[in-house]
């Protein structure tokens, strides 16, 4: 059982990893993105940048970062130096280098499997546990949505987004 397990995951995996490759190619990429704003704006970015709070100067790493999108937000907006993102498309981090050839951050793109890190397979309590050996304090913040949002689109609109968050915030911070 473990096997086929196994086995459907990855096939789902691939099939995750093709789709990503397909609309780089067909226009329905940036469509999907224009479409996307309203969610960034109202769902990520508050869960994101409100949560962050002062990274300047720090490292980051940005799992899934698709395009880099916020990877390159990451950097221009809130400092963070060096920035590393990694996703498991390969066409997403050709546009991801593309853009940053266009407009160098000093950004670092590589293309890597973020569910084959070992992070993803252990619980909250184990990853708290391991940062405060090592004098971090761990937070962790669920996705919400902005106050803004709810008074213009209402809730149904973000019910999707709350059923199947795109993102969570894991912040470190460095106990003294």
């Amino acid at each position: 059982m473990e096997g086929k397990t196994g086995q459907s995951r990855k096939g789902q995996h691939d099939v995750v990893k093709e789709k990503y490759d397909e609309v780089q190619s067909d226009g329905r990429y940036e469509e999907g993105m224009a479409r996307m704003a309203v969610y960034h704006r109202h769902c990520q970015d508050p869960v994101i940048f409100r949560t962050l709070g002062n990274v300047r100067g720090k490292s980051l790493l940005d799992l899934a970062c698709g395009d880099g999108f916020y990877t390159r937000r990451f950097r221009s907006e809130c400092g963070t130096d060096p920035v590393l993102g990694i996703d498991l498309s390969p066409k997403q981090i050709d546009r991801a280098r593309s853009i940053e050839q266009r407009e160098p951050l000093g950004i670092e793109y590589r293309v890597g499997d973020v569910t084959t890190l070992e992070l993803r397979r252990w619980p909250r309590a184990f990853i708290n546990n391991i940062a405060a050996d090592v004098g971090f304090t761990a937070e962790w913040h669920e996705p919400f949505i902005s106050t803004e949002g709810l008074e213009t689109y209402g809730a149904g609109f973000f019910e999707n987004y709350l059923a199947n968050p795109q993102s969570k915030l894991l912040r470190l911070t460095r106990t003294v």
